[in-house]
């Protein structure tokens, strides 16, 4: 399912910054192994991430939401804000 995101934080350079986009959790034929799936982040419709999630126990399917935001919470630099909803296809 796909996700709509924002991300707001302090940059290194002590900078605010916020970026929207979108999250995707997907299976992938390249990923055949453990849960399948991986986790495409597109920000500002530029960065295009893709994260390896096959072994991560803390994923549950059930809870997509909830990981997502840990997730970023925990990638990117001093966020203070993440919020993760639904895309309306």
């Amino acid at each position: 399912m796909k996700y709509k995101i924002t991300v707001e934080g302090i940059s290194y350079e002590g900078e605010k910054y916020k970026n929207v986009g979108t999250a995707e959790i997907t299976e992938s034929a390249a990923f055949k192994y453990g849960n399948g799936k991986c986790l495409i982040i597109k920000l500002d419709g530029q960065c295009r991430d893709t994260y390896d999630i096959r072994y991560d126990r803390t994923y549950n399917q059930d809870n997509e939401k909830d990981y997502i935001k840990k997730f970023l919470e925990n990638q990117y630099c001093n966020v203070n804000y993440v919020n993760v909803e639904n895309c309306e296809m």
